[in-house]
Formats: C-alpha cells, sequence, structure tokens
C-alpha cells in the first residue's frame, strides 16, 4: 500500500474528525497483510477500508476540484493498484481529476489499468510520443540549444526523452555545446532508465550492447535465452525511454552504461555466447571474431578457423592491424600443428606493417617446416620471406621438398609453387642454375597465381617482371592490378614504379617514387631487394645533377646477400655510373666490373635493363689523373661534331631509347635483332660521350 500511504499517509487536509485517524489504520492493516503476487488477501480486506478511502475523497471533493497524480504507476505494488482502481470506477461523476502515469508494456499492472481505461468511458488513455522540438526545453538560458540542427541532433540522440535531453545540455553546457562526447550526467541518466526496467527488460538491454550493430530479435531471443519474441516487446520499451531504434542504443555511451551493468566474467560469456549465435547465422567472419577476442577463445576448432578467416579477409581489405590480433587471439588455441601454421599467417600480417619486424619467425617456422609441422600452403609462403631476407639455401631446400611431391597438390597449389619458383630465378639466378632459363619470361600462369596470394605475392611478381625484361606496358597493367594495402606493399610496388619511370628517363617522377618508397618502409627493412629503389634513386639524382643526394643514398648500409642477387646487379651498375661522373675511375670500373662478373656467372643477359657494356665503353682509355689518384676521362668533343657523326639508324634507335623503350621493344619496332640495338646505342654513347641511356636526353637535344 505504499501508493495510498503516500496519498493520504499525511493528513494535513481539513477532514472530519477521527477520518485522519481511521484512514491510517486502513493503510497500516493492508500494508500488514500477507499477500501472495496475484493479491489473494484483498478479498480479506474489510469492505468498509476501501469505502473509507472513498468517503475520504469525496469530502475532499466537497472543499473544491481534486487533482490527484501517481507518476510511474507500473511501480506500484499490487493492493495500491486495486484501491486506485477502486476510485476510478466511482470518481466519474465527481470534480475529480485521477492522473496515473506510467510505461505502457510494464508487465501485469499496466495491463490491469490498460483494460480498465479502455472499458471505462470515463477515462481516456494519452499516448505521450517524443519531443519533436527541443526548443521549449531548452529554449533559453545556460542549457538553450546554439542552433536548429544541433538541436535536432541533441533530440536523435536523446530519443525525444527529455530526461535524456536535459543531461546531454547538461553536459555539454561546460565543455562546448558542439561536443558529441556523452558525459556524466548523461550516463547517470541512462543509469536511472536501466533501473527502471524488469530482469528480462534488462538482460535485453545488455544483450544489445554485446551485440552492437549485429543484433536481431532472433539474435537477442537466443542471447538471453528468451521465449520467442520477448525480446521485440523488450526492446519497444527500451525505444519508448529514448534509448534504442531500430535495435540499436542511439548513444555508444548509453551502451556503454548497459555494459557496465555486467561483471568481467558475466560479460565474456556473453561475448562467447553471442560468437555462437552469430556464427551460426552465417554472419562474416571479422563480426564473429571481435566476439571471440572479447570473449576468449571458444571451445572447438571452429573459433580459431573463423579467426584465421577473419585475419586474411581483414588483409584482403588492407587491414593488417586487425588481422594481427585475430591471428594472436587464434595462437592460444593448444594444437601445436595448427598454431604452427597460424604462425606462418601472423608472419603474412606483420611483414605488411613492418618487414623487419618478420624476421624473427624465420628460424622457428622452418624448423616447423622441416617437422612436417606446415601445410604446402605456408611453406611456399615462407619460401617468400626467406627470399626477402637473404636466405636462398634454406628457400631452396623448400622448394626442393615441395618439388618432390607436386603430384599431390591441387591445381591452385601448383600454381603458387611454380610462381614461387619463379621469383626465385629471377631473384637469386646464382642458386637457381638447376631451374633458370635465360630466355624464360614471367608467364600469365605466374602472374595469377600471384594476384591470388593475399600478402607477399603481388609485390615480389612486380619485382620479378621489373628485373626479367618484361614489357612496360606489362608491368605497368600488373602495378595497376596490385592493390595498394599496407604499408610494405604499396613500399614495393612505389619502387617497382619508380625503376619503371627511370627507363623512360623521367627522372623527377622516378625519384618522387622512391622516395615514396623509402618512407613508407625505412631501408634497413628492404631486405635484399633495397637494391631496387637505392639503385633508381642513385640513377635518378645523377642524371638531374645532385651528386650530394646519389653519394648519400650510396653510403647506405646494405645486406652483404644482396650482392648474390639481381637487385645487387642494379646497385652495383648505379653505383659505378655515379662513382664515374663523379670522376672516381677505379671504384666506378670496380663496380661496373663486379656487375659484370656477377651477370656472367649467372648466365644472364639483361643490358637493356643493366647497361653496363654501355658504361664501360663510354669510359675514354685515353689516360689522365683523377681525384683518386687515377686516369681521367679526356675531354668530351663537342655536341655539333658528336651529334653530325650520328648515322640516321642510330638516331632511331637513340630516340626510341630517350623515350624510354627497352632493347627488345626496339628491335620489335624496327625490325632489328636486339645485339643490332645494342651496338647502335653503343656507338651512339661514345660519339656523344655520354655512360649510357639517362644521359642520352640531354645530349641528344643539344
Amino acid at each position: 500500500m505504499g501508493v495510498v500511504r503516500q496519498l493520504f499517509g499525511t493528513a494535513h487536509w481539513n477532514l472530519k474528525p477521527r477520518q485522519p485517524e481511521r484512514l491510517t489504520k486502513f493503510v497500516d492493516a493492508a500494508a500488514r497483510l500477507q499477500v501472495d503476487a496475484e493479491w489473494a488477501g484483498w478479498a480479506e480486506m474489510p469492505r468498509d477500508a476501501a469505502e473509507e478511502a472513498h468517503g475520504v475523497i469525496q469530502e475532499l471533493i466537497e472543499l473544491g476540484p481534486l487533482v490527484l497524480t501517481v507518476d510511474d504507476v507500473h511501480n506500484a505494488d499490487h493492493p495500491s493498484l486495486q484501491c486506485l482502481l477502486y476510485l476510478v470506477r466511482r470518481v466519474a461523476p465527481s470534480r475529480m481529476l485521477l492522473v496515473l502515469a506510467g510505461r505502457m508494456g510494464s508487465g501485469h499492472t499496466m495491463s490491469q489499468l490498460f483494460a480498465e481505461f479502455v472499458r471505462n468511458p470515463a477515462c481516456t488513455l494519452i499516448r505521450l510520443a517524443p519531443l519533436s522540438d527541443s526548443a521549449p526545453l531548452l529554449g533559453d538560458g545556460p542549457g538553450a540549444v546554439p542552433s536548429r540542427t544541433m538541436g535536432e541532433a541533441w533530440l536523435r540522440e536523446a530519443g525525444g526523452s527529455p530526461l535524456l535531453l536535459h543531461a546531454l545540455a547538461s553536459d555539454r553546457r561546460g565543455v562546448g555545446q558542439k561536443s558529441q562526447r556523452a558525459g556524466e550526467t548523461f550516463r547517470l541518466a541512462v543509469q536511472y532508465l536501466l533501473d527502471q526496467l524488469s530482469e528480462a527488460e534488462l538482460e535485453t538491454a545488455k544483450a544489445l550492447a554485446i551485440l552492437g550493430c549485429e543484433a536481431t530479435p532472433s539474435r537477442l531471443d537466443r542471447l538471453t535465452r528468451s521465449t520467442s519474441g520477448a525480446s521485440a516487446s523488450h526492446c519497444t520499451t527500451l525505444e519508448e525511454l529514448g534509448l534504442v531504434k531500430e535495435f540499436r542504443y542511439r548513444s555508444s555511451a548509453a551502451a556503454a552504461v548497459a555494459l557496465d551493468r555486467m561483471s568481467p566474467t558475466e560479460r565474456a560469456a556473453a561475448h562467447r555466447r553471442a560468437a555462437r549465435v552469430v556464427h551460426d547465422d552465417g554472419a562474416h567472419a571479422s563480426v564473429v571474431a571481435r566476439h571471440l577476442i572479447a570473449g576468449g577463445p571458444e571451445g572447438g576448432a571452429w573459433g580459431r578457423d573463423v579467426l584465421r578467416r577473419a585475419a586474411q579477409q581483414e588483409l584482403g581489405n588492407g587491414a593488417p592491424h586487425e588481422a594481427i590480433s585475430w591471428l594472436r587471439a587464434a595462437e592460444a588455441y593448444p594444437e601445436a600443428v595448427e598454431r604452427a601454421n597460424v604462425q606462418v599467417e601472423l608472419l603474412s600480417a606483420e611483414w605488411e606493417l613492418n618487414p623487419a619486424a618478420a624476421h624473427r619467425h624465420l628460424d622457428p617456422l622452418l624448423n616447423e617446416h622441416r617437422r612436417g609441422n606446415l601445410t604446402p600452403h605456408n611453406s611456399v609462403r615462407l619460401v617468400a620471406y626467406l627470399m626477402w631476407h637473404g636466405r636462398p639455401a634454406e628457400a631452396a631446400e623448400i622448394l626442393t621438398d615441395l618439388g618432390q611431391r607436386t603430384d599431390e597438390f591441387p591445381m591452385g597449389l601448383r600454381m603458387r609453387l611454380e610462381s614461387g619458383l619463379a621469383w626465385f630465378r629471377h631473384v637469386y639466378p646464382l642458386d637457381s642454375d638447376a631451374w633458370y632459363r635465360p630466355d624464360e619470361d614471367v608467364s600469365e600462369r605466374h602472374r595469377a597465381a600471384a594476384l591470388h596470394d593475399p600478402t607477399l605475392a603481388p609485390s615480389v611478381s612486380a619485382m620479378a617482371m621489373l628485373l626479367h625484361r618484361q614489357p612496360h606496358h606489362a608491368l605497368e597493367r600488373q602495378l595497376l592490378q596490385f592493390p595498394r594495402r599496407s604499408h610494405t606493399a604499396r613500399a614495393v610496388l612505389a619502387a617497382a614504379s619508380a625503376a619503371l619511370d627511370l627507363q623512360r628517363g623521367q627522372y623527377t617522377l622516378a625519384l618522387a617514387g622512391v622516395d615514396q618508397a623509402l618512407s613508407l618502409i625505412p631501408p634497413d627493412a628492404w631486405g635484399i631487394t633495397v637494391g631496387v629503389p637505392l639503385a633508381a634513386k642513385i640513377l635518378s639524382c645523377t642524371a638531374l645533377g645532385d651528386g650530394d643526394g646519389a653519394a648519400a643514398c650510396a653510403q647506405l648500409p646494405v645486406p652483404d646477400a644482396m650482392f648474390e642477387t639481381l637487385p645487387g646487379a642494379h646497385y652495383l651498375y648505379a653505383r659505378g655510373t655515379h662513382h664515374l661522373q663523379e670522376g672516381r675511375r677505379h671504384a666506378g670500373l670496380g663496380d661496373l666490373y663486379a656487375c659484370r662478373d656477377l651477370l656472367a656467372h649467372w648466365r644472364v643477359d639483361l643490358s637493356d635493363l643493366i647497361p653496363w657494356r654501355s658504361a664501360l665503353a663510354a669510359v675514354d682509355r685515353k689516360p689522365g689523373r683523377s681525384r683518386e689518384g687515377g686516369d681521367v676521362p679526356a675531354p668530351k668533343p663537342s655536341a655539333r661534331s658528336t651529334t653530325a657523326s650520328i648515322t640516321e639508324a642510330e638516331r632511331r634507335v637513340a630516340t626510341l631509347a630517350m623515350h624510354g623503350s627497352t632493347n627488345r621493344e626496339i628491335a620489335v619496332h624496327l625490325h632489328l635483332t636486339v645485339s643490332t640495338v645494342e651496338q647502335h646505342l653503343t656507338r651512339v654513347y661514345r660519339k656523344l660521350g655520354i655512360s649510357g641511356r639517362l644521359d642520352l636526353s640531354a645530349a641528344l637535344r643539344m
């Protein structure tokens, strides 16, 4: 009888003698009755007690019009509700207004009231809609809405609730009204609203916060273990309170308050159940993974597999940070064999951010391969990382092991293995004599396989195409197909594009591309491939007359293993050209001869990409004194005399070379052999007194 006690217990009115005393006795007697939830004891209440309360009301009405209001009537105890209903049925002819305010759908109490108001013609049911305008509440004063647009935004966040709207205004009054962050007052308001909920409604509120954007009525029912449709009804209540719209919290701060009602253990268990619920519904792997991360490892292999699948999807979407989180969680599962394969995938994700950091995985994973714990697909992946870090012997070991089992592999895996062999041939010709064929191009099948590898393959494939004399249009097509995802992938592709610009004589573009590549990942993280961007920068700076820039680049430390690779040959040619340009004849010739000897030992002819012959031919044989105390070139002949001596055939070849065509493309265009093109260019360089095609543009325009 708590509501009746509040209405009548004060007795400050002008009542007849003994009425206050009798009413107080009535209230106390009713409060002491032991009744169950169905108020079975109401029948034991003396009928004259209820009539006594009605008599008090009638006496008050004689004094003037009477208004009785009860707020939050949905929280009223059953005896008080029955007393109120007794009055409602008898005061219709009187000068009395009884206002009962409560939430619809709040259990048995409101159901009884709703039934009475519907059938009683003296009653009016008024359903309040959310506020449609904040101006009447916050139009003036310190909490005023700064603009109509801001007022509409506040209303949306508050769900039209006056309580939440006032809380938002209070929080933003001190930090600037344009702030989008909800403060402590708002959180307290949400806490108050959650405290008004029934236990079942509160469980639904928590489940909504756990599921977030993935919430649906069916998922909420399964997560809360409710009967079908109960969660939808609870969400209607939450929507009327201004907290929820279409099964989503209007504010992340409100969702956070609901989560705070759960202990860490309860929250983790809820996330694990949510993972199973959304997984059974076929949700995206990353959605399931977020719940597994929040809840901890879920029993069975399905959780680990979901985390790995989510990581691969995130890598494909260019989000290696997320992929690393998923894979580290997958490492927590106990199976040793699967953990080893997860670590290969983790290596791939970490390489996308920082290739140097991935080095720590190589030795343990190589041992896992030797023990037979890696899948063939992950062993192929490991080959590329061993190549990158200058370990060709271990890479060859894995390729040999896998080559003996090729017949067991499906077509997709065979394509990846062939791609790995192709990269090895093009990058490490010294260690691949058994496989390398100088006239072999990177096949379309190899490039197609590269497009299906989510991490290293596109970058290495582009580099291999560049190093193995692929036509410019083919490399450009590949560069356009490869997605620009991580720092590492973008850096490698920028370096390949810069080398392509260098071949075309576009030195400024090449230099910008190299600077971009080296800003994405530092030189010490490039492994053996650092020779490609460094060579492009040294040659570009040399061609642009920036001797200091070329010298600074040439002084950067490089791994010794690089000089066993084709990137190392590029680097030697570039550094030798720079030394010659600066008058260091002995140093320049030493690098060019070293480049020549490497290519000869590998039985590789890349004179169009590494024109060491032309650079050597341009060195004047006449003795002189250099900065190193040795010979220096003789004075160059005048431009007028040298250009006049160039034949028409030589000029056609030189013009095409100046515009970026390779020797092979020039040969096809002019119907010549590659050897004839090389001879023409060598004579042109000698006549013009230049060291190679980098200087053609300036020399021919003189």
